[in-house]
């Protein structure tokens, strides 16, 4: 048969046939994606040929609120996006920096709510003047700070506050338009251009700003516009916005009462209700709460009485009436400065009450609370032996959440806010105590005779040294005292002390464990303190320290232990050993290192040292431990507790051990349920007891009593209260090192978990006084008082947290009076 061969072109053909199939799959989304190419090809090129809106070209003047491009104007040209940058703040540990307590108003209308929105107009400052930076940083809310004056808007903008910012003014109308800014002093006010100082800006009606900003749900409104407020409430359409709460600023509205009653009514003449704060506003942003409105009940809130207190009603009193306050209570008498023939050094006869602004007639110049924030150079001791108080002030002047805490911030000599009157606050056994002065002050030609500042027109100091006199009834109490109890009084810490010629051999440990709970921690060279000599280390003798950081570094395999010093003078007068500022052991140490512990090498007063150098350089060091309330969120804190009680002869002041009355004493049971982090099976505590009130009473002949305490370790099963034959039989597990004639002793123990009983005493039997003890400890444990076994279940123990819980107290004494005298009187 003959043999046919295939054309030679079929295999062509059948790879033709081949790749037609395969086109025909992918066509379709071939031609789809060509589409979608054109048609982004086609976006860009819109886009590209869309001119650039130049806003220049567009005059904003005379537009209404709801005109489209003047929302797009403030949107895409004057608002500014929060940024995540992290904040940058003057006192980033300032837990409210505000003087109308932010922190009782959050909790108090806005109960803690988180994630809010606020609108603040007028917001001038991100932290002294805010009225929304609790809310921001620790409710995690966010809103909209419009400020108009270009100084104080590029602070607000250098925060890094977590909000949107706007530079521009609240228009009184319901149209855009321009008006001259005056700034004056911590004001700017619109008007008629005054001065230099005056310059143009834009106003926006402020319904198109929350339109720009797509805020019209706001929970907190702020509105402090300097005398504009009225206007600027007219121009809002209540029915479009819902707002929440008002914060309207009143006191520089020439018609206040219109204000007022245009708040009052404007919920129901939109059928809206608002519960409502108004505030009076000085330049200091002191708060005044308006009447009891009904709408409270409506909305089903009471209202909020932000200014509450005895001082805020007489100030304001004082204000209304144009008289300037006389405190009855201290008056302007030689009681109220001694109580003694002793302290005849003061003479009564030239010496005269003045108040500072008659003193600074003398300088002519203008009194100031506070000319710097308030530092310890505003810090001099006059003629009176109370450099205790001096030297606790100045230390709390180092720390500005602890100073507004004695002194309230938004005090001033500003005559809008200024009525003559003060005020202070200290801790006293267990509670803040608020005293209130006026502003006389003892002088001898002009001049003062007490505490006073480098700068003659500088008054806080010596109001708060007024202050603290009040409290203990003149200035004479403050005679001769202990650093210690001044910071325990401005602080409310409890101060622990530590000789450095015997240290405890885990001092360096007790040192990280204070920084972990951010303690304050002094250390003092003893000397001469009226005349400071500077050694050839560099360290003065004389002088006190603030230590202010502990870290531990590896050079070449070795371990030091460094501690970071300040010299309050804030000067070259440095350490000159080593790991001083300029020594060779910084150059053997990684740069990262050093950067993590912020070493910079420059004349500041601070310096770092190693930890057995500052041992024996240094003679002794005080920690201040803190309770939680005064931190702002510590990454540790201590777990704390209070128990009150008395002494009283015949009953309950048994006197120390050796008295066969030792048994009656109060006697108080302390439960320590786990052990310390970095121990097995130890817990450690401090334990302080305090006598109360004998300072105040030294005009009466009083003095401190000698006082301790003991420890005795309990069984649960260990039938309560101890008994003399329990005491006869038994050991104590751990007592005071020495009993003292002083306000506070404190001791620190180290013992396993579980039941103690404190037994605090007198020297001797029968000596009265009431106390406090207080324990801090770093493991939970709860206190009771045992004063009768039906008592045994009242708690008093407080773990420390970052919202500042306060102490639950127990009275020793009560249910054991009532024992007492039942038993005297007999059966019934």
């Amino acid at each position: 048969m003959e043999k046919h061969n295939q054309p030679h072109y079929l295999p062509q053909v059948r790879r033709y046939r081949n790749m037609r199939k395969i086109l025909m799959a992918l066509a379709p989304l071939l031609i789809i994606t060509i589409m979608l190419y054109s048609w982004i090809i086609n976006q860009n090129i819109s886009c590209l040929m869309e001119p650039k809106r130049d806003w220049n070209d567009f005059d904003m003047a005379g537009r209404g609120h709801l005109d489209p491009l003047l929302i797009e104007y403030l949107r895409s040209k004057i608002l500014i996006k929060p940024n995540s940058l992290p904040y940058d703040l003057n006192d980033p540990f300032v837990l409210d920096p505000t003087s109308i307590e932010l922190t009782n108003l959050s909790n108090r209308i806005f109960k803690n709510k988180r994630n809010g929105i606020f609108f603040e107009a007028g917001a001038y400052h991100p932290e002294s003047h805010s009225m929304t930076i609790f809310l921001e940083r620790f409710l995690g809310w966010t809103g909209l700070l419009v400020e108009p004056n270009p100084v104080q808007f590029s602070t607000l903008l250098r925060s890094n506050r977590k909000s949107f910012f706007m530079q521009a003014c609240l228009s009184p109308k319901n149209q855009s338009q321009k008006m001259v800014l005056t700034s004056e002093g911590m004001q700017s006010k619109l008007g008629e251009k005054k001065s230099s100082s005056s310059f143009e800006v834009e106003c926006f009606p402020i319904y198109s700003i929350l339109l720009a900003a797509n805020f019209t749900k706001i929970d907190y409104f702020v509105l402090d516009v300097e005398g504009f407020e009225l206007p600027v409430l007219k121009t809002i359409p209540f029915q479009s916005v819902d707002i929440d709460v008002f914060a309207v600023e009143h006191y520089n509205n020439k018609k206040p009462e219109e204000l007022k009653d245009f708040m009052e009514d404007a919920p129901k003449q939109h059928n809206f209700c608002l519960p409502l704060v108004v505030y009076e506003c000085s330049m200091q942003m002191s708060p005044h709460l308006c009447g009891r409105s009904n709408r409270y009940a409506m909305s089903g809130l009471e209202p909020v009485v932000v200014a509450s207190s005895t001082f805020e009603r007489q100030r304001i009193k004082c204000l209304q009436a144009g008289m300037l306050f006389d405190d009855p209570d201290f008056p302007t008498t030689s009681k109220s400065i001694y109580y003694t023939r002793r302290f005849s050094f003061f003479p009564t006869s030239t010496h005269k009450w003045m108040r500072p602004k008659d003193i600074c007639k003398y300088y002519y110049t203008e009194p100031r609370f506070y000319l710097d924030g308030g530092s310890r150079f505003d810090l001099i001791q006059g003629e009176l032996g109370d450099c205790w108080v001096v030297a606790a002030a100045a230390c709390l002047s180092e720390d500005r959440h602890l100073l507004e805490r004695v002194v309230p911030s938004g005090q001033s000599f500003n005559a809008n806010w200024y009525a003559g009157i003060f005020r202070f606050r200290f801790w006293q056994y267990g509670e803040w105590v608020e005293v209130v002065i006026d502003d006389k002050l003892p002088t001898i030609g002009g001049k003062l005779v007490f505490v006073h500042s480098n700068h003659e027109n500088e008054f806080w100091g010596a109001l708060l040294e007024k202050a603290y006199a009040k409290l203990h009834g003149s200035y004479e109490a403050l005679r001769a005292g202990t650093n210690s109890d001044a910071l325990t009084d401005f602080t409310g810490g409890l101060v622990e002390q530590y000789l450095l010629s015997e240290p405890p051999p885990n001092l360096s440990r007790l040192f990280t464990k204070a920084f972990e709970r951010r303690s304050l921690v002094g250390a003092a060279i003893y000397g001469d303190y009226s005349r400071n000599t500077e050694l050839a280390s560099g360290l003065v003798t004389g002088h006190a320290y603030s230590v202010t950081d502990k870290k531990e570094v590896s050079v070449n395999g070795r371990k030091f232990d460094l501690i970071r010093v300040r010299n309050p003078w804030g000067s070259h007068v440095e350490w000159k050993g080593a790991w001083s500022d300029n020594s060779e052991e910084w150059k053997l140490l990684p740069y990262d290192d050093r950067r993590r512990m912020g070493m910079v090498n420059r004349d500041d007063g601070e310096f770092w040292m190693e930890f057995r150098d500052f041992v024996r350089n240094f003679h002794a060091v005080e920690i201040c431990n803190l309770t939680a309330d005064a931190l702002v969120d510590p990454p540790k804190t201590w777990s704390t507790s209070i128990v009150h009680g008395q002494w009283v002869k015949d009953h309950s002041a048994g006197g120390r051990l050796r008295y066969d009355t030792f048994w009656k004493n109060p006697q108080i049971r302390l439960r320590v349920e786990d052990h310390d982090e970095d121990a097995d099976d130890q817990a450690s505590f401090v334990v302080e007891l305090l006598q109360k009130d004998r300072r105040s009473s030294k005009q009466l002949g009083l003095e401190n009593l000698t006082i301790g305490f003991v420890i005795y370790a309990v069984l649960p099963s260990t039938p309560m209260p101890l008994t003399r034959n329990y005491f006869y039989y038994n050991q104590p597990t751990g007592e005071v090192n020495s009993y003292i004639n002083a306000r506070a002793v404190v001791q620190r123990f180290t013992l396993k978990p579980g039941e103690y009983i404190i037994v605090p005493t007198t020297w001797s039997p029968n000596e009265e006084a009431e106390f406090t003890i207080r324990v801090f400890s770093e493991a939970k444990h709860s206190t009771n008082s045992i004063a009768d076994p039906e008592d045994n279940a009242i708690p008093s123990s407080t773990d420390g947290n970052a919202n500042g819980t306060s102490n639950s107290e127990v009275d020793v004494t009560t249910q054991s009076l009532k024992k007492y005298f039942d038993n005297l009187a007999g059966p019934v």
